[in-house]
């Protein structure tokens, strides 16, 4: 699941992963942007294929799923 940390501002720091595998294109979709596949692009920073999206986030519940190449969209498995 998501690591989240409290900031001072009283708003969240969130990260998240996804394990893929290596040369997609990952984003996060959810509540928190409209769902849309742009939005929010994760980072695969040393190429082994586990995305990372990091956001700034109110509190409150927020929904989302990974969607991968634009088309497929996953629930987080964690």
């Amino acid at each position: 699941g998501p690591q989240v940390t409290k900031r001072a501002d009283g708003l969240f720091d969130v990260t998240l992963t996804f394990a893929i595998g290596p040369g997609k294109r990952v984003a996060l979709a959810g509540s928190m942007n409209g769902w849309s596949k742009d939005a929010a692009l994760a980072e695969d920073p040393d190429g082994d294929g586990t995305y990372v999206v990091r956001l700034t986030l109110p509190a409150g519940r927020h929904t989302y799923k990974f969607v991968v190449d634009g088309a497929s969209w996953h629930v987080d498995p964690r």
